[in-house]
């Protein structure tokens, strides 16, 4: 699981690359990721998002997490159904913390392990904290 120090870093060299004219942006990511090709993969496979879907990241999170938080979703099985732009395939397994599901984000045309909080959990921010860590 990617901490959010590298989450930042990834958001802000792809911020940065999308400023690059397009003939630059190779040097640019050689330059600003150096030999991490996880990284550079990351910030490579937004950019090529962002070149499909020009307006991708102008949808808050806060839209996605709401769908996934409803409480109708909560009480039913979301094996076979779409939230956002993620297919959910099946059930990983579940806990203390909610569900994981198995799911294949449609937009980057890979599979993603979704977890899914109970709604009781939205408003808890210690066991928000907790997830984070």
């Amino acid at each position: 699981m990617m901490d959010r120090t590298r989450l930042e870093h990834i958001e802000n060299i792809y911020q940065a690359a999308v400023d690059q004219p397009p003939e630059r942006r190779d040097a640019f990511l050689k330059e600003s990721c150096g030999t991490d090709v996880e990284l550079r993969r990351e910030v490579e496979s937004l950019l090529r998002y962002d070149n499909e879907n020009p307006n991708f990241l102008d949808s808050p999170p806060a839209l996605l997490a709401a769908e996934m938080f409803d409480e109708d979703a909560e009480r039913s099985d979301l094996v076979g159904k779409q939230v956002n732009h993620y297919k959910i395939e099946r059930l990983l397994g579940e806990g203390g913390m909610g569900k994981v599901y198995l799911a294949e984000d449609t937009r980057l045309r890979r599979r993603v392990a979704l977890k899914v909080f109970p709604q009781s959990f939205v408003s808890d921010a210690e066991r928000l904290v907790r997830f984070e860590r």
